[in-house]
């Protein structure tokens, strides 16, 4: 493994073939078990830091991305308020282990747990939404909206980390938040 990992982070997202918010996400999805994988197959502590340097931002843009568009949209089309609810959960957990992460020496013990919390989160978040949100949005939303939805997605994704969105990475109150977006 030595030495295939740069000094910049490669930024592991694949080109995009689709505009289709479900599909985004599904290859969002795909990035994180590559990138989880790659974790596990290096000891290596330099190795270790350019993966998690690159994986924790990659979270948090995701998650950022699917509070701001996609879920919002998901209220309204299909009124998935359990299965939304359960995904802001969801992201709490991920985001508070990223930062629980980010908090010790990487390759430590400590890190090492709160890297594996990430993972057990994020694993399970994946399969729920894959079995319900993006189903649900496939079912309610037309081609069109989830295509425009896409590209709302893609400019969060990719913009949060250098702060241009103003997007929100905080843990959020996972009932207030479906209260607030059925509303608006």
């Amino acid at each position: 493994m030595e030495g295939q990992i740069g000094a910049q982070p490669s930024m592991e997202y694949k080109p995009i073939i689709s505009d289709d918010v479900t599909e985004l996400i599904l290859d969002d999805h795909a990035t994180f078990r590559r990138l989880f994988a790659r974790l596990d197959e290096t000891s290596d502590v330099n190795d270790l830091r350019h993966l998690w340097f690159e994986l924790g931002p990659l979270l948090r843009a995701h998650a950022v991305a699917e509070e701001e568009s996609f879920y919002p949209e998901l209220l309204k089309a299909a009124s998935d308020d359990d299965d939304v609810r359960d995904a802001i959960k969801d992201h709490n957990q991920i985001r508070d282990a990223v930062n629980d992460a980010d908090n010790y020496d990487v390759g430590s013990v400590e890190w090492r747990a709160a890297v594996i919390r990430a993972r057990d989160a994020n694993s399970d978040h994946m399969a729920e939404e894959e079995r319900g949100p993006l189903a649900a949005a496939r079912r309610a939303m037309n081609m069109d909206e989830r295509i425009h939805l896409g590209l709302q997605f893609l400019r969060l994704r990719n913009a949060f980390p250098s702060g241009r969105t103003g997007a929100d990475d905080h843990d959020k109150d996972p009932r207030a938040y479906v209260e607030e977006h059925k509303r608006s």
